[in-house]
């Protein structure tokens, strides 16, 4: 009876321990929260398929999403002739569902620029040398954080001279009141980014395309413009310039 009782109770423990052990080997669902995509872009069934069939579904430029985890995974090189270890994030949609995309391909904040103050650094410092002042209208994409400096790459909106001006992998300060993290601005800057591309092709443009692209520029510019919010003077500007009417 003695040896059947140290069974019973050896039994046990065993169980217990086995049970302890699958319960260290669950895996813990990271829950890495809000991104916003840097561009247009398909999340996928599986992380490092391209495959046209595992498309899950199209997530927009600065659109939000919730991230939920990141896998490592060896994904061919460019010439095929290897592989190279890629992470991938997994995200839930606004609409609930759930894929991969490279990590790389979002960021944590998305800082749309309302005033030309701030300076971009190209380290975290404010000895550092600049590239310039932000623009207005210029959103910047946040890639890193290292105290009070955030590493961004800013692209414009707002067409000036002709040109529009990126700055790439660049230090900012973010706790700026000339910086906005609203994100119902995001639309307006898409629009005015699309019209300021537009109009960037105009004067190198054949006479036959120029009222193709003056008409997308417009119609960009209306749709801009019925937000009625921070950049409508921008708007309204950039309209007037190029003599296009948003009536």
């Amino acid at each position: 009876m003695k040896y059947v009782k140290i069974f019973l109770i050896l039994s046990f423990a065993l169980l217990m321990i086995n049970a302890c052990k699958k319960e260290e080997k669950k895996e813990i669902t990271q829950i890495l929260g809000t991104r916003f995509a840097n561009y247009d872009q398909w999340i996928y069934k599986n992380p490092g398929t391209d495959k046209k069939e595992d498309q899950v579904t199209l997530v927009y430029g600065m659109e939000e999403v919730t991230g939920l985890e990141t896998v490592d995974v060896q994904v061919p090189t460019k010439d095929k002739k290897g592989t190279i270890s890629v992470t991938f994030l997994k995200v839930r949609t606004v609409e609930n569902k759930e894929g991969f995309a490279p990590v790389k391909n979002f960021s944590e904040n998305v800082y749309f620029v309302l005033t030309e103050s701030e300076d971009a650094f190209v380290k975290p410092t404010i000895t550092a040398n600049t590239k310039g002042k932000l623009k207005r209208g210029m959103y910047c994409l946040e890639q890193e954080i290292i105290g009070e400096f955030s590493k961004v790459t800013c692209y414009d909106s707002i067409l000036v001279d002709d040109k529009l001006t990126n700055y790439y992998d660049v230090w900012i300060k973010t706790a700026s009141p000339h910086l906005s993290k609203d994100a119902l601005l995001g639309e307006t800057i898409k629009l005015l980014k699309k019209a300021s591309q537009d109009l960037v092709k105009y004067n190198s443009a054949a006479e036959e395309e120029k009222t193709k692209i003056l008409t997308s520029a417009t119609e960009a510019l209306k749709k801009a413009a019925s937000k009625q919010d921070e950049f409508l003077v921008d708007i309204n500007n950039l309209a007037s310039k190029y003599s296009l009417s948003l009536e």
